[in-house]
């Protein structure tokens, strides 16, 4: 597909530039055509780049403060951890797991 667009413009350069003198408004206007599209592709990726790596988190708490949350798998790996860390940050919680032991051990864990 590249090669066979590459070719067309090829083609077209070539045109243009053997009947430059009489078509200076169309490259004037193809060349602000293609500076629009290098400059919305540009901004549109550095919006990107911006909001999801420089962009400064939410504060959840603040948003939801006083809310609860709901953690699956709140025994072990993951959930555990995610259990740990909104119970420090003050949410309330409702842990949700297969073992009833393990539950209860993570509960008092987390009191």
């Amino acid at each position: 597909k590249f090669d066979k667009m590459h070719g067309h413009v090829d083609s077209l350069m070539a045109t243009l530039s053997k009947h430059g003198h009489k078509n200076k408004h169309l490259m004037a206007a193809l060349a602000l055509i293609g500076m629009y599209k290098v400059a919305t592709t540009t901004l549109s990726y550095s919006w990107s780049f911006f909001k999801t790596f420089l962009r400064p988190g939410r504060n959840l708490y603040k948003r939801y403060q006083g809310g609860y949350v709901v953690v699956t798998g709140a025994t072990d790996g993951l959930g555990l951890e995610y259990a740990r860390q909104f119970a420090l940050k003050g949410f309330n919680l409702v842990l949700v797991a297969r073992n009833q032991e393990k539950l209860d051990a993570t509960k008092a864990e987390l009191s």
